[in-house]
């Protein structure tokens, strides 16, 4: 088996795992919580479990929120801070979109 078939099936393992926790709290949450605090919960986790970053010093992808954990474990703050920050970025657009959603259904 090549390297890159090898990563490439841990990415497919990766996110079909990701893809069944994702529906598990859809399924349960949405019995629970209203709508809108139901799209922030789904969209954080949709975002933390998505989001892909480089590895620092090597050319393979990682999430980016277990490449955040180990470097702030292993005390590398700029590198941690560099894996988080997709993921700030991605979860501030989709809090604007829920933002429009939530002004957009009150009319």
């Amino acid at each position: 088996m090549s390297e890159f078939s090898g990563a490439l099936n841990i990415w497919l393992l990766y996110a079909a795992t990701s893809v069944v926790v994702l529906v598990i709290f859809w399924r349960v949450l949405r019995l629970y919580i209203s709508y809108i605090p139901f799209l922030l919960l789904m969209s954080t986790l949709l975002v933390i479990l998505a989001t892909p970053v480089a590895v620092h010093d090597t050319q393979s992808m990682a999430p980016a929120w277990l490449v955040g954990m180990f470097e702030l474990a292993l005390g590398n703050t700029e590198t941690a801070e560099a894996a988080f920050m997709p993921m700030l970025a991605l979860l501030v657009i989709a809090y604007a979109i829920i933002l429009l959603i939530s002004i957009l259904r009150r009319r």
